[in-house]
């Protein structure tokens, strides 16, 4: 029987690389999850616009300025990636190309986790060719931010946590 490959979100849980981020609850998870579908169907050209739960209408609008001002060539959207090396999983939000720089880019909320650069360097090297840029899109109330992540030390910590995730899994 095949064993189910750890996934990079729960990697980096067992590591402990959430800074403040471990007891989120359910309902921003909720919210979370109905934005980055909204912009999935954005992104697809079938976001029914009648459908959305006024919760999200501002990040939703903050994506949507997003698009206008940035103008993203988007290539891939909500994409299951899996190392064939390091034998780990994710679902990366987006691959995009601005400005002629090809990325990863995951949609967050407006607050910003230092982590998020670990776990985009995670997505990119699952990737073939790697894209060489990182971003996190934060969205508001009407309003983004995007943060590209640029820290050389982000996929070494990710293959640490990885290394130390393999060792509980032989070792427990």
């Amino acid at each position: 029987m095949k064993s189910k490959l750890p996934r990079v979100t729960e990697i980096m849980r067992a590591a402990g690389l959430y800074s403040g981020m471990v007891h989120i609850p359910e309902i921003y998870l909720e919210i979370g999850r109905a934005t980055h579908k909204a912009c999935e169907l954005l992104d697809l050209c079938d976001l029914d616009e009648a459908s959305l739960d006024p919760t999200i209408i501002g990040r939703v609008e903050g994506y949507r300025r997003f698009l206008a001002e940035m103008q993203p060539e988007i290539e891939a959207v909500e994409q299951e990636v899996t190392h064939p090396v390091l034998l780990y999983v994710g679902h990366l939000d987006r691959i995009i190309t601005i400005d002629g720089r090809r990325g990863v880019l995951d949609i967050k909320g407006p607050s910003h986790d230092p982590s998020t650069g670990i776990q985009l360097a995670a997505y990119q090297h699952a990737l073939e060719p790697a894209p060489a840029y990182r971003w996190s899109l934060h969205l508001g109330d009407g309003t983004y931010k995007l943060i590209p992540h640029t820290d050389r030390d982000d996929w070494p910590a990710f293959r640490a946590a990885l290394t130390l995730h393999q060792w509980r899994k032989n070792h427990a």
